[in-house]
């Protein structure tokens, strides 16, 4: 195959029926040092709704903080020891981590 430069249009996002979802948020400072906004962390919150795993709507399964790199690969890892990788696509892990790097970097965020 040689190389060439595709031009992409937006695509939709492909919802996957799962009922899982990721919230994401900045978190600047620590526990121990709240006012240090030197520490930028990223939190991602695995939600659920539609009664996933006997737990009720918008409720948390499990939820990661730390850098967006680390924060990436724990959700991910998670996601597989639990038995959702029916439901991880490779689209699922580079928009979560996407959006994990536009957290960490303040990238004039808001999650889309």
């Amino acid at each position: 195959m040689d190389w060439e430069l595709r031009e992409v249009d937006d695509v939709e996002a492909t919802l996957d029926g799962s009922g899982l979802y990721v919230v994401i948020n900045r978190v600047v400072g620590s526990a121990m040092e709240p006012t240090n906004r030197d520490i930028i962390r990223v939190r991602a919150d695995l939600m659920t709704s539609a009664g996933v795993n006997g737990k009720n709507f918008d409720e948390p399964i499990m939820s990661f903080i730390g850098t967006a790199n680390n924060v990436r690969k724990h959700l991910i890892a998670f996601l597989q020891a639990e038995g959702y990788t029916v439901i991880l696509s490779h689209e699922h892990a580079s928009y979560i981590g996407y959006e994990l790097h536009r957290a960490e970097t303040d990238e004039h965020y808001v999650q889309d």
